[in-house]
């Protein structure tokens, strides 16, 4: 069984998070939306290398 999306806000609202991504995709980014997924797991490791630097 798939967990709603309203269901999902609420997990969210209520973990701590510096910061989220939304991709518009489905179950597979890696296949419904690869170039949006490359691209976010891009920034996320440009902002990782900054806070190591």
């Amino acid at each position: 069984m798939a967990v709603s999306l309203a269901y999902q806000d609420v997990m969210l609202a209520n973990t701590p998070c510096e910061a989220t991504l939304d991709i518009d995709g489905d179950h597979s980014p890696f296949l419904s939306a690869p170039a949006e997924l490359a691209a976010a797991l891009t920034a996320v490791a440009a902002a990782t290398e900054k806070l190591a630097a």
